[in-house]
């Protein structure tokens, strides 16, 4: 993590409204950098989770397969 250098040490004669402003600046900064980080996150989560989901609707079997043998008490015709 990287830290500013402190250039100018109080009482130095610096003008306290620079100050302010600039530590208003880097806190925009810090604060949109995370919000571009939490969007990020976020977003790679989501599609993991899509990925991962099986969908929306179960599928249904395209066609009933063919019964082969009789249905039980039905008897041929004699013949």
């Amino acid at each position: 993590m990287r830290t500013a250098q402190a250039s100018r040490l109080p009482g130095d004669g610096t003008d306290p409204e620079a100050v302010i402003r600039e530590a208003r600046r880097r806190q925009r900064r810090r604060y949109l950098v995370a919000g571009v980080a939490l969007v990020a996150v976020l977003a790679a989560s989501a599609a993991v989770f899509t990925a991962a989901s099986p969908g929306g609707h179960p599928r249904r079997p395209a066609s009933r397969p063919a019964r082969t043998a009789p249905a039980p008490g039905i008897r041929p015709l004699p013949g």
